[in-house]
């Protein structure tokens, strides 16, 4: 599953996009969350960098051991989890 960035929810998080948190310099100009996604790039596919994945089902991994999945800089990680039915780190919430 994937999501156009007319479906995906645009929140003020933290101050920082992922491609900031996890220093992907110009890697993140081959990045689906870039230049508009980077508070909630767990919604898509096709990103690039330390989470390349093609399909959304083959990043939820990566999403789940992400440093900036559970910083204040994502949009929500807890929504993600329940929506998606991932399983995540309880002691972080």
């Amino acid at each position: 599953m994937s999501y156009s960035l007319q479906e995906t929810p645009v929140m003020a998080a933290g101050d920082k996009k992922c491609w900031e948190f996890n220093n992907c310099g110009e890697q993140r100009k081959q990045c689906a969350a870039y230049p508009c996604s980077g508070q909630h790039c767990a919604a898509l596919a096709g990103t690039a960098g330390r989470c390349r994945a093609g399909t959304f089902d083959e990043k939820k991994e990566k999403c789940q051991e992400c440093a900036f999945f559970y910083s204040q800089h994502f949009e929500d990680p807890q929504r993600y989890a329940d929506r998606y039915g991932w399983q995540v780190a309880e002691d972080l919430f």
